[in-house]
């Protein structure tokens, strides 16, 4: 005896890939244009060293503009205190292609590890941009050398 077979047709092999390409050509465009930051830090982090309680150590980042419109700069804020910034003041302009160097100092009060972040905030495309900072503050010299 013979069963019956079924009137419904198996989905084509060839459905399933063109679905997928579709969906991949459709969405490609939407991720394929983001946008480049228009302001730039020459670094992505800044990392001080051990330094000793009540020295400091300065080190330069840079800030550039790369877009094609000049960028005014409302606020250069630093969240731990013990880090500081100089070299800019609010309301600064750079033009296209033009750079800012900043001297950024950490200067631990206490022995401990502190981190932060320096925050930008302008008219450039990416209106709020962010550094990393740390250092690690310690009571003594890490390594002493000896005669």
């Amino acid at each position: 005896m013979r069963l019956p077979q079924s009137s419904r047709s198996p989905i084509s092999i060839h459905v399933i890939p063109l679905t997928f390409w579709l969906t991949i050509s459709l969405l490609t465009p939407l991720c394929a244009h983001a946008k480049t930051q228009q302001l730039q830090w020459s670094e992505t982090r800044l990392r001080f060293g051990a330094v000793i309680v009540g020295q400091s150590e300065t080190q330069l980042v840079t800030l550039t503009n790369t877009g094609q419109t000049t960028v005014t700069i409302s606020a250069i804020t630093v969240n731990d205190s013990e880090f500081s910034i100089s070299g800019a003041a609010n309301g600064v302009a750079l033009t296209a292609g033009q750079s800012l160097d900043l001297n950024v100092t950490f200067a631990p009060s206490a022995s401990g590890y502190s981190s932060g972040n320096i925050t930008v905030t302008s008219n450039a495309s990416n209106s709020s941009l962010q550094l990393t900072i740390a250092g690690n503050g310690v009571s003594k010299e890490v390594l002493q050398a000896s005669p």
